[in-house]
Parts: C-alpha cells; structure tokens; sequence
C-alpha cells in the first residue's frame, strides 16, 4: 500500500468508525480494486509502529503527572462467533486524564495489580 492509500484507509477508520471489511468493500465499489484484509492489517500496523513514539511519549507525561485521574470501566468482550455468556469476557478500560490528553490501558483485571502495571510504565526522566 503507498502513502495516499494507507491515509485514506486510515482516515476511514478514524473519521467513521468503519471496519476494515467494510473499508475494502468501500474501495472496491468505487474503484474496482480488491484491498485484502491482510494488506490493510499490515498497512494499519505500520502507521501504528510509526507513531509508538509519539503515543509512548503522552503515556509517559500523562503517567508522571502530578495530577492524574485514572477510572477503570468494566466491559463484556464477545468472542468472536459466540453469543452466549460463554463467549464472553468482562475485560477493563483503565483510563488515565490530563486535562489535553488520555492514556487507554486494557486489561483483564481490575486489580491493584493492574494499576500497578500502569504505573510501572512510569518514566522516572520525565519533568
């Protein structure tokens, strides 16, 4: 995938919320070219390895802060192809605020341990 591409499918996915699925069917109807779902995956896998620097440098001044307000919310995660409460996950959305930015962490526990894991990422450098 070239650079135009990978932002418009990146674009996409942000501004709509589309699925991928749903992306490659988009730029099919109007191009009559097939995107597979692999080549979008490994296309959306190097916009997000490009930008770890960026998101690990807010997750570091979010964490440091001196004033942090983390919440945790629990969600039911359905399996893919189950519908049934066996299928499912509670998972948990930690959720850590400044006030001009958030740090997302997710995780299977609601633990001390889990917010323990968050703030082991802390950056002792950081000012």
């Amino acid at each position: 995938m070239g650079p135009n591409l990978l932002t418009l499918v990146t674009t996409l996915r942000y501004r709509t919320g589309a699925s991928f699925e749903n992306i490659a069917q988009l730029l099919y109807d109007h191009t009559d070219k097939k995107l597979s779902l692999t080549a979008i995956n490994r296309g959306f896998g190097k916009i997000c390895e490009s930008l770890k620097p960026v998101s690990d440098e807010i997750a570091s001044k979010i964490i440091n802060s001196k004033y942090t307000q983390f919440d945790e919310t629990g969600h039911k995660l359905v399996l893919e192809g189950k519908r049934k409460q066996k299928g499912s996950k509670k998972i948990w959305v930690w959720i850590a605020t400044i006030p001009n930015a958030a740090y997302y962490h997710v995780d299977l526990s609601r633990s001390k341990k889990a917010l323990e894991k968050i703030l082991r990422s802390r950056k002792t450098s950081y000012d």
